[in-house]
């Protein structure tokens, strides 16, 4: 990994003492990061800086023991610009991923996005690849970006 876009927790609110006793609730939030990463970008031989804002809307149910998070990345203004030729790329990527994570219990997962940085101009377009891994402790979730990789198209 070349960069790191983000490193954030999200907060997850008190637990019922016998969560499997209690009804089922609902919440959900939306939280935005900034993106500030650098990737190699092999076909031009240089680094691309991407620049932008991630957003990040998770809607959660629990229902007794039980918690379920769907998650849901989107981009907005994200762009990336070559370091040495200055060519410049449009990020639009969109991703989702539901995920089950027990009350109290340590868990980790992946989000892996391949998408494309699409070429402005003559440009040639990129593929991009990154994983970010969001991890549970088990009051709160902590993600961060593990891979960031381009491929020529």
């Amino acid at each position: 990994m070349v960069g790191t876009m983000h490193s954030t927790a999200f907060a997850q609110g008190a637990q019922p003492s016998d969560p499997a006793a209690s009804p089922a609730t609902s919440s959900s939030d939306v939280q935005n990061f900034a993106v500030n990463s650098y990737a190699y970008n092999s076909c031009q031989t240089e680094m691309i800086h991407l620049t932008g804002t991630e957003h990040v809307v998770r809607h959660t149910v629990r229902d007794g023991a039980t918690t379920k998070s769907v998650y849901h990345l989107s981009y907005s203004d994200t762009k990336a610009v070559g370091v040495k030729t200055g060519l410049t790329y449009i990020v639009a990527a969109q991703e989702q991923q539901v995920t089950f994570a027990e009350t109290g219990v340590s868990s980790s997962y992946d989000f892996v996005l391949n998408e494309q940085l699409n070429g402005q101009g003559s440009t040639p377009d990129l593929g991009w690849h990154m994983v970010q891994t969001a991890t549970w402790d088990g009051s709160k979730y902590t993600i961060t970006t593990k891979t960031n990789e381009l491929t020529c198209r």
